[in-house]
């Protein structure tokens, strides 16, 4: 994954509700990750509960609006966030 810089529509795929029963979501090791792009909609993993960024340091901006079920938000090395 190192060679990502960017996630966004490519990761949501073409469903109006991307990742419906998605409970946990891990990044780890992304050196080169600076952006991630909001869903066009509203709504995205409306399940998710766990969301982890690890070792992230170029990542910028702020955590994705309308995750309604999180519970955990664990941030190591992502210091723009």
């Amino acid at each position: 994954m190192a060679a990502v810089r960017s996630v966004g529509p490519e990761f949501y795929g073409e469903s109006s509700l991307p990742f419906p029963v998605l409970e946990t979501l891990e990044f780890e090791d992304m050196h080169n990750w600076k952006k991630w792009l909001p869903f066009a909609q509203d709504q995205v993993f409306p399940c998710l509960k766990l969301l982890s960024i690890r070792n992230c340091p170029q990542l910028e901006g702020k955590v994705p609006e309308n995750l309604d079920s999180l519970a955990t938000l664990k941030l190591l090395n992502a210091r723009n966030w």
